[in-house]
């Protein structure tokens, strides 16, 4: 007769903290651990702000005026008439979620925002990477776009960055590049 093992239906889905495939924090310290379990929970709250300016985008619902990140990014993105957490992909190994965008397909014009719930500056690089897979899902051009506008709301500001088409062009080659490469590894693989 087979052991009785207990059924924990409730942990499906969900990430073990103290997980034995992610066995590197049996070598920290007492403070390491405390460090990395603040960033862990610091991820989560910033998730669940995702979720919070989503819904909020989604239904037009403003907050009040002020030069809050949360607050700012969610009014602008109404005002903008952005559309929030929209998947890009290129393949299924070249996708990510951009925050908010909007395409004005007459004028030729991409808007990027990201909200940035950490305290470290973030670059630009994850906004560039978007655009790329906006272009090739959608079969345009970057040199045909018009304007490419990217926003970056974090530590109660707004950067706002008009796309670099070289940097974008870059970044295009690399994204095909390593998908070739994948391709190869995976026929050498089946061999």
């Amino acid at each position: 007769m087979p052991f009785p093992f207990k059924n924990h239906k409730e942990l499906e889905g969900r990430h073990s903290v103290l997980s034995p495939s992610k066995y590197s924090w049996i070598r920290y310290s007492a403070e390491k651990f405390a460090e990395n379990f603040r960033e862990m929970n610091a991820t989560t709250y910033g998730s669940r702000l995702h979720e919070l300016a989503k819904e909020h985008i989604l239904l037009g619902i403003l907050m009040p005026r002020n030069e809050k990140t949360l607050n700012k990014y969610i009014n602008d993105m109404i005002g903008m008439r952005m559309t929030p957490e929209v998947v890009l992909a290129f393949n299924g190994d070249s996708f990510g979620s951009a925050d908010a965008i909007k395409f004005d397909a007459q004028k030729l014009e991409l808007t990027i925002a990201d909200l940035k719930t950490g305290t470290h500056e973030a670059s630009f690089d994850q906004l560039y990477i978007y655009v790329v897979y906006f272009c090739l899902e959608y079969g345009y051009r970057i040199g045909e776009l018009n304007k490419i506008e990217l926003r970056i709301y974090q530590n109660d500001e707004v950067r706002i960055e008009q796309a670099d088409l070289e940097k974008l062009g870059n970044i295009h080659g690399k994204v095909l590049e390593f998908n070739e490469i994948m391709s190869d590894i995976r026929r050498e693989q089946m061999l």
